[in-house]
Order: structure tokens, then sequence, then C-alpha cells
């Protein structure tokens, strides 16, 4: 699937009050328009069905299980976190199909992954990250389908000559209460599917961890950081195909260096600022450097901090992923002397260590 993915799977309705209060599409995007219509048609009768069969085990479930939260800026390692914390069997993740169709991912696999297996790329096309319908995803895709007025219509549907995160943006949505209602949802189904802590990642929930203490007071965060000199151009580079290929109205704006490390160095401040007051035993700090030396002893240590279960089991798994990973190679990008100065000056005082 290489254009509109963000939004394929939201039911018709959802998707319609998306085009009415954005102000409708751009003429030349009409052709994935139409196809999210088509998608949309189908997501609104799975939805259905997966309300008669399980509308009232998902009403049933009164207590939610805690969640663990992987928060960071994006290029940060937050993916590869992501996919080392999902072969432990003791969390259940969301995946690529259940955020690609959070209204009906309860009874709807069987009969979209033969589809969704053909039509998804075996890479993503910003780092060569591997993609496939089981693999982790970011919970950001399901929310978007899910609530309304989320940070990422701004990015489909571009109203100005600017990046489409603002400098004062918390990243929460006008509508607190349908935003609550929405990821409690998602966890319910989760909850149904696989009755097992919950493991999100979302860069978005960096900024939301306010919201997500007053919500779940009991669930535990990780926060991954890297040196800003690669992360800031690895940004730029995700968001340019992100955004171009999910736009649906106006011109996609490209970010500038400056946007996206002030945006850094804003989450950096925030998390860091809300990890203070909070139990010892419920956040913790990762560089991606030290996780992408030695994997195995990274995670131990958040698991001794975090104080989870870490079983021979899950290491067998993690060195077999880790073994598998050795042919890997990273994106390399070229970076002014300028906006490494840039960099420095702004985030200096963050990430010391790297300057």
């Amino acid at each position: 699937m290489k254009h509109s993915y963000l939004l394929v799977g939201i039911k018709i309705n959802k998707f319609i009050s998306m085009l009415k209060r954005n102000g409708g599409f751009s003429i030349k995007y009409s052709n994935r328009v139409i196809v999210l219509f088509a998608s949309a048609v189908w997501a609104s009768f799975f939805a259905l069905l997966e309300n008669l069969y399980y509308g009232k085990k998902i009403k049933a479930v009164k207590e939610l299980n805690s969640p663990l939260f992987i928060v960071g800026n994006w290029r940060t390692g937050t993916t590869f976190l992501h996919q080392l914390l999902a072969l432990d069997s003791q969390f259940n993740y969301t995946s690529v199909f259940k955020v690609s169709h959070p209204d009906h991912f309860l009874v709807s696999k069987k009969y979209y992954t033969p589809i969704m297996s053909k039509m998804i790329n075996s890479t993503r096309p910003m780092d060569n990250v591997k993609v496939g319908v089981n693999e982790p995803q970011e919970d950001e895709y399901a929310l978007l389908k899910m609530g309304k007025d989320m940070v990422l219509e701004k990015l489909i549907f571009q109203s100005n000559n600017n990046f489409f995160i603002e400098e004062d943006d918390n990243f929460m949505p006008k509508d607190e209460a349908l935003f609550s209602r929405s990821i409690k949802n998602l966890m319910r189904k989760l909850q149904v599917d696989s009755n097992k802590t919950p493991l999100f990642k979302n860069p978005f929930h960096s900024l939301r961890i306010p919201f997500l203490r007053k919500h779940f007071p009991n669930a535990k965060y990780i926060h991954i950081y890297r040196n800003p000199v690669d992360v800031v151009p690895s940004s730029i580079h995700m968001w340019n195909i992100v955004g171009r290929q999910n736009i649906l109205k106006g011109s996609w704006v490209e970010p500038s260096v400056e946007v996206i490390v002030k945006l850094y160095n804003r989450i950096i401040l925030g998390i860091r600022r809300e990890f203070k007051d909070m139990n010892e035993n419920n956040f913790v700090e990762v560089t991606f450097e030290n996780l992408e030396e030695d994997p195995v002893a990274v995670i131990k240590t958040i698991y001794r901090k975090l104080e989870l279960n870490f079983s021979s089991e899950y290491e067998n798994k993690l060195l077999s992923y880790c073994a598998d990973l050795k042919s890997y190679k990273k994106n390399s990008y070229t970076i002014s002397q300028s906006d490494k100065d840039l960099i420095k000056n702004t985030m200096f005082e963050t990430t010391p260590e790297y300057f």
C-alpha cells in the first residue's frame, strides 16, 4: 500500500465527517479518496459484525490492564524497541492489522490478511524496516480512525504553508472525552483479544503523558532517545514520505531543520518533566545507541527498572531476532555544518552527551 494508508480502514461515517470538517479534498487526490471510500464501506460492514458478535464482551471489560508505553521522538529507535518487546509473550501489542482496522479486527482478520499481505510493501519506505500484517505498529493510526481532530488530520488535510505540527501543540485533540473513550475502547478490544499487558509505541503519546497518567495511573513508560544529528534529518525524510503519500488536500510542506529540532527538544523536555515526580519503577530512559550495541543487556536493564518478568524463553527469542538483524543497513544522511550548529545550540542542554 503506497498511498493513503493512514486512513485505510476508517468507517464511512467517520470518513465523511472528516472530509466535512476539513473542507473536502483536492481533485488531484480523487483516486485516493475513491479507494478510501471503498475500504470505508467494508470497514463499516465488518464493524457491524464485530458489534454483533463481540459488543457485549467489549462492554463487559470494566477494569483495564495497566499498559506499557514506549515514548520518544520519531526516528529515535521507538520502532526497534517496540519490535523487541513485542517478542515477549506477556504483552499484547497493536499490530499493523489492528491499527489498520481498529473497529473490527476481532472478526475480520481471516478475511483481510490475504489481501493486506499482497498490498503491503515488505519494508517501510523511509528506512527499510520490515513491515507485515502482524508486525508491531503505533496505535496513533487506530486512534486517528476512531477519534476526531487528531494531529495527523492536519497532515492529511493541509490548510496553510506551515508544517502540520504547531509549536505549542501538545498532541491532545479538543474533545478529550472522546479521545479517552477511543483509547480505552481500543484497550478493551485488545483485552478481549488477549488478556495481557497492552504494549503501545507512539511518539504522539510523548506529550500526552499528563493525560495518560490521569487515566492510567499504574502505567509504565520507556523513553528512548538518540543523537539529534541523526534524528533530525531522518525525521525530515520520514515526514516528507508520510506526508506526500497520505495528503488529500493542499500541498505538502516540508519541515525545516529548525522546526524539527525544536520539536525534538520540546518532546524530551516534556517527557522528563513528567518523569520527575513519577514512581521510579514506572519509568526508564535508554539511548538508541546503547540498545543497538547490546539489545539484550538494555532490555534486561529496562525489565529490572520496571520490575517486569524477564523469562529465558523471551531471551532466546531476543537472541534469535537480533541475529537476523546483522545484515540490516541503516539510512545515512548528509547534513551541513550550519544545521549541525543549529542542532547543537538547540539541544546541547538536553542531550549534552552527543556534543
